[in-house]
Order: C-alpha cells, then sequence, then structure tokens
C-alpha cells in the first residue's frame, strides 16, 4: 500500500517543512489541491505547479502530485507541456490527478460558467485524452467536441514514459468508468457521498471493474481517507475529539454526515495504529485499495500508522 498527503503551508519555510517531514514518515507522495481559495480551507494556499516545483527540489526521494487538478482552468495542451516540465524537473516523480471540477462557487467568483455534470463530463474525456497525448506523442494531433490540437509538439518529454502516472478522482459511474478506461490511478472519493460506506465503496470498485475488466489489475485504487489521532477510545468518541480538537477535515465530515456513519465508514479510521493497520489491510483485501491519501491536518497520525502496515 502507498500513502500520500495533500500538504499545505502559507509560507515557503513552512511548506517546505511539511514536505520534508512527509518524507520522513515515510509517505509515498505529498499532494497539492487545486482551489482558488487559498485561504487554507482546502488545504491550499498555493498554486499547485509552483507548489509542487518547491516540494521536488525540497526532498529528495518522496514523489509529488495534483489531488485534483479542475480541468476548467488551464487548457489541456498547456496543462501538458507544464507537466512534462514537472516531471522533467522532479527527476521523474509526478503523478498527475485530473478532476473534471466540482465546487461551483469558484466557479461563479472566477467569472467560468460551471456547465451541466454531463456536458462536463464529456469535456473531461476528451480533455484525458488530450493531456496523455500532448504528454505522450512526438507531435499530437485531435479534433472533438470540445478541443481541436493541430499538430502541437510534445515537448520536453517526459521522463516516466509514456507520461507520468494519470490518477482521476471521481465518485459517480460516468466518471468512475472514465478513470478505470483511461487512468493508472482511480481514486474512489466517498467523502461527499450522504452513505460512505463499505457497501458504496464495493459498488464504485464494481463499477470499475465492469467498465475495463482488461486493465483492472493493473489500477491502482486510491482511497481518500480521514484519520483520527490514535487513541483506545471508542470510534465515535474518537471522531468527536477530533472534531472538537479543532481538525477542519473531521469538523466539516461531522457538519454533514451524522457520527454513528462515519464510524462505520472504510474511509474514516480510528485505534491505535496496528488496529487502524489492521483496517487498511482489510481494505486491500476486500476491495484492492493500493493506496490512500488523508489531508494535511493528519500528517502526524497517518505517519504513525505506516510502520505497521
Amino acid at each position: 500500500m502507498r500513502f500520500g498527503v495533500v500538504v499545505g503551508a502559507p509560507d515557503l519555510a513552512r511548506y517546505v517543512a511539511a514536505v520534508r517531514r512527509a518524507e520522513d514518515l515515510g509517505y509515498d507522495v505529498v499532494l497539492c489541491s487545486d482551489h482558488l481559495d487559498l485561504s487554507g480551507r482546502h488545504f491550499s494556499h498555493f498554486a499547485p505547479i509552483p507548489a509542487l516545483t518547491a516540494a521536488a527540489l525540497s526532498a529528495a526521494r518522496v514523489r509529488i502530485g495534483t489531488a485534483v487538478l479542475n480541468q476548467d482552468l488551464r487548457h489541456p495542451a498547456v496543462l501538458a507541456r507544464e507537466a512534462a516540465s514537472l516531471d522533467v524537473l522532479s527527476g521523474g516523480r509526478l503523478e498527475l490527478g485530473l478532476g473534471a471540477g466540482w465546487l461551483e462557487s469558484e466557479y461563479r467568483a472566477a467569472g467560468i460558467p460551471f456547465d451541466p455534470i454531463g456536458r462536463r463530463a464529456r469535456r473531461f474525456a476528451e480533455y484525458v485524452q488530450v493531456v496523455k497525448g500532448v504528454i505522450a506523442e512526438p507531435e499530437f494531433s485531435f479534433r472533438g467536441e470540445f478541443f481541436t490540437i493541430d499538430a502541437m509538439p510534445g515537448q520536453p518529454p517526459p521522463l516516466q514514459h509514456p507520461h507520468p502516472p494519470v490518477m482521476i478522482g471521481a465518485v459517480g459511474p460516468r466518471l468512475l468508468r472514465l478513470a478505470a478506461r483511461e487512468a493508472d490511478i482511480v481514486s474512489i472519493n466517498l467523502l461527499r457521498l450522504p452513505d460512505p460506506s463499505d457497501a458504496a465503496l464495493a459498488e464504485r470498485v464494481t463499477v470499475v471493474r465492469e467498465a475495463a475488466p482488461e486493465r483492472f489489475d493493473s489500477l491502482e485504487l486510491q482511497l481518500p481517507l480521514a484519520i483520527a489521532p490514535p487513541s483506545n477510545r471508542p470510534p465515535v468518541d474518537a471522531i468527536v475529539a477530533a472534531a472538537g480538537a479543532g481538525d477542519p477535515f473531521f469538523a466539516m465530515l461531522a457538519s454533514r454526515t451524522d457520527v454513528d456513519t462515519l464510524a462505520c465508514s472504510p474511509m474514516v479510521l480510528t485505534g491505535a495504529p496496528v488496529e487502524m493497520a489492521e483496517s487498511l489491510s482489510g481494505l486491500s483485501e476486500r476491495h484492492g485499495i493500493g493506496s490512500v491519501m488523508v489531508p494535511m491536518s493528519q500528517l502526524e497520525a497517518l505517519g504513525a500508522v505506516i510502520p505497521h502496515v
């Protein structure tokens, strides 16, 4: 199993310290989210491409990734060149997370049209093809409903071939099927579901498997997590304590989903480090989960579990 953390800090010194701390704790990848609100509300303080460049230059081993880039904030051909450049500058450590976009308030703030999900999904399918094609091909052309690319040169060539691993974050069947066909890493996001249950996760894994059975064994299934500070408290008490102690991620989850439901969800880990490691092993055995990621506020909590997995 691989471990990721979405890192954010309001200045360079603290950002670099967090990246290096993640590397020291045994994380495999440090990630940056993609939001226009850089107040820290979404664990974002910097735009992702420059932030990850700083991360790559600050740590020698840990991989870097986006979780996830909003398709409507960058043209895919331009993003492809930035991603290939970042792969070279990081020594081949980039993991490129892409998403269809979801936070309507940010679209309104920037004056960007927020299209219905059907149109966004169709555009995103083309977006992924263009990004992958421009990175991988010496010269790439494409003509679709939304994008037309005319013999764009693929420069610089990435160090990872044919392109850095592509991660697609999804929760609904349409985007999960796209991720199954096009991604290397499928991030199954239960965070916004009213019922983030084990059954809901199993249902989504089945969608991925049925959409691309010939690729399924080569896919990495990822699950974003919320992990309470290690303790011997019962799950409900541990979640309430984490939310009450000021963890913004648990506070947000508790405001949207009742605590008893969260306590039974596979995306929430509580207990002692060994118990949480056993829960992660169970996720791997039951659903084939191969990687997990947590927000910055839970860097140390998951870090205490990693040695036991």
